[in-house]
């Protein structure tokens, strides 16, 4: 199993432990051709060695290889970790290729063929969970409203297994609003972006995992395949894609979760200048009318589906606030003579 991050390792090491699966890591643990483990991960970087190449290759000719899977394959399109683009000598080993990834939407399928080269059949899910309530805020200062919202949070939060997690779009957002945090608002919280080497990775991830920090600030460093249970509050801004790879963080444990995206004119224009694909996503968060659940089925599955229309949904904020103001309307008094034309409500 290809790996993107390697801080991800040992989170699908526990996942696979926990079922029964002998896994292994390579470059870790020993591995020998005669009894190799069911499962064996290996990051994106080593799996575009020749060196690795030659292993999957040889562990196909024993016929001990039964499947090659690349954990979020949608990465194979953008340029967070260009690498993968060179892992294409390992679809060549002859073996059953799996490509996971919940961020991919229908109109990038054919991109994902042509990258990697071959042709798949494609098994797809709803990418839409009914439990999480997306809400907008439009603010004037961004990283003022994060920190509003962690103190809220961080006050109002009574298990000790909840957690937060707040995405910013570069390394100096996520370095700011996690000083201000720990340091002027008191909510401990941990920091993660890509250019920590692995080492740091580990002890910024630590005592978010252990409780001590339970909020955590990261780049999407850790949006991609990252699995905590109990994720209950993501705030975030960004492109349309990883706004739902983000959301996807939360309602792992069957429990409700919000994801908030708090957005600014400034914000917007920072993102457009970072990527000029935010164009479309802009126009979804400024949007005050239309369901937001509506236009996040339409962009990843290709067909709408309402809050209204999903059973046990959690409204998101558009959905709310126009159900509230049809509440305060005036019920309607019909004044037809015994129903035997159309009814019309009194001006």
């Amino acid at each position: 199993m290809v790996v993107p991050l390697t801080i991800l390792v040992s989170g699908h090491e526990a996942d696979a432990s926990r079922v029964g699966l002998r896994n292994a890591t390579y470059g870790t643990d020993t591995i020998t051709l005669d009894d190799p483990p069911s499962v064996l991960f290996v990051s994106v970087e080593c799996a575009a060695t020749p060196r690795f190449v030659e292993l999957a290759h040889t562990l196909n000719h024993l016929q001990k290889l039964h499947c090659v899977v690349v954990d979020e394959a949608h990465l194979l399109l953008s340029d967070f970790k260009p690498v993968m683009k060179r892992m294409l000598p390992l679809w060549t080993v002859g073996c059953q290729l799996v490509a996971l990834t919940a961020s991919l939407s229908r109109s990038q399928e054919t991109d994902l063929k042509i990258v990697m080269s071959t042709t798949f059949i494609v098994i797809r899910m709803s990418m839409v969970h009914p439990l999480i309530e997306y809400v907008v805020d439009e603010v004037v200062d961004v990283d003022d409203e994060i920190i509003q919202q962690l103190i809220e949070w961080d006050c109002s939060v009574s298990s000790k297994t909840d957690r937060a997690m707040v995405y910013c779009l570069t390394r100096q957002s996520v370095k700011r609003v996690a000083s201000v945090a720990n340091n002027v608002a008191c909510v401990r919280t941990a920091h993660l972006h890509a250019h920590l080497d692995e080492d740091a990775k580990k002890v910024q991830l630590q005592p978010w995992l252990s409780g001590e920090a339970r909020v955590m600030v990261a780049t999407r460093v850790i949006g991609c395949g990252y699995n905590y249970p109990s994720v209950r509050l993501v705030i975030h801004h960004g492109s349309f894609a990883a706004l739902h790879q983000e959301s996807g963080r939360l309602a792992r444990d069957g429990q409700p979760g919000i994801s908030r995206v708090i957005s600014s004119t400034k914000s917007r224009a920072e993102a457009l200048h970072i990527d000029s694909s935010f164009v479309e996503p802009n126009a979804w968060i400024v949007d005050m009318e239309n369901c937001r659940r509506h236009n996040l089925h339409l962009a990843m599955d290709g067909q709408s589906q309402r809050c209204s229309l999903i059973p046990a949904a959690r409204p998101c904020d558009n959905c709310l606030r126009q159900s509230r103001a049809t509440s305060l309307q005036p019920p309607h008094r019909c004044r037809c003579s015994g129903h035997k034309r159309q009814c019309s409500p009194l001006s």
